[in-house]
């Protein structure tokens, strides 16, 4: 015997459609403005998860929860692909400060029963109290399912130490705009978003993987470490399992399994020569190619739809998505 549920309760589908003649939908894409201007390519966003009793909702089929424990961890894999140099951390909240981990792992991160009420300002106390001796550029991302927080204080010693640390709040708010959230974002400079589904939602999600330009007039050094790969297996200190095949920290010579990634030891930022090339993407970015159907994609050889100032050579829709979103730079320009 099958389970029945109500249509309600089932995910959205478009009943009208049939197999012979589907109508899809085109997902929005984000495009953002093509500037040469200075970026914050050295991050330490941290996310912040609201697991109050809004995670429970059924805004989006099933949960909330079920969706963001599968919308996250794409999110994770993106940015560290793109932004190899900086930290990302996670920290969840309800009306108290819950739990803090450089990992990602749903069945750790969300395994309780979402109860009780959102906090807003304690789940900011929190976070700066988190990344507030970081050396990196310090981002804040809130992603909410409340409609409302529930206080016990003030904001005033919180707008201050946002601005002291130089810490810019961004929140996703999933279930509508809320005035304090939206407010707080704009104080610090950072976006306020709210998706109308949970497709969008992950295209909101992903657009935080991308670098936000430096307002600072300011430069700082980082010290970056660049370990050499031993041949001798041991235990790696960064998630405490045997390895045969490990880097040496140069500064206090620990082992590690994998870069990028910050010494547990020395604190040390351990990187290869490639993660700083990959970061040059959003540094020298590529300039939009502009519209030109006169010709043949020189690449595979369809139709072309655009055509590169530089090199002169027409390139097809897909091409021009894979140089722009993929390599970062143009095949031709360099011959």
């Amino acid at each position: 015997m099958t389970d029945f549920k109500f249509s309600w309760t089932q995910e959205f589908r478009r009943s009208w459609e049939d197999n012979a003649r589907l109508i899809r939908r085109p997902l929005p894409t984000y495009t953002k403005p093509f500037n040469t201007n200075k970026k914050n390519i050295i991050r330490h966003l941290l996310v912040c998860i609201d697991t109050s009793a809004s995670i429970e909702k059924s805004d989006y089929v099933p949960t909330v929860r079920n969706i963001l424990s599968n919308t996250i961890p794409r999110f994770v894999s993106q940015f560290k692909i793109s932004n190899p140099l900086s930290i990302l951390s996670f920290l969840t909240c309800r009306s108290v400060f819950e739990k803090y981990s450089r990992e990602f792992n749903p069945k750790i991160m969300l395994n309780t029963v979402g109860s009780g009420n959102f906090s807003f300002l304690n789940c900011l106390k929190s976070a700066i109290e988190m990344i507030r001796t970081s050396t990196y550029n310090k981002e804040v991302l809130v992603i909410t399912s409340s409609i409302g927080t529930k206080d016990t204080g003030a904001y005033e010693q919180v707008f201050s130490d946002i601005k002291k640390y130089n810490i810019k709040v961004n929140v996703i708010s999933i279930c509508g705009e809320v005035t304090l959230f939206k407010k707080i974002s704009e104080l610090s400079n950072g976006v306020f978003k709210v998706p109308l589904d949970s497709f969008h939602f992950e295209i909101l999600l992903h657009q935080f993987t991308e670098p936000l330009e430096c307002l600072e007039a300011t430069s700082c050094l980082v010290k970056l470490g660049f370990p050499q790969i031993t041949s001798n297996s041991g235990l790696c200190v960064c998630h405490l399992k045997f390895e045969h095949s490990l880097y040496e920290c140069p500064v206090c010579k620990a082992y590690i399994c994998c870069l990028p990634c910050e010494c547990p030891i020395c604190s040390t930022q351990l990187v290869s020569p490639l993660n700083i090339s990959k970061s040059y993407y959003f540094i020298y970015p590529l300039k939009p190619f502009i519209s030109n159907e006169n010709g043949k994609c020189r690449k595979c050889g369809r139709d072309a739809k655009f055509l590169c100032e530089e090199c002169q050579n027409h390139l097809c829709e897909k091409c021009n998505k894979f140089m722009h979103e993929d390599l970062g730079f143009c095949i031709f320009c360099n011959e």
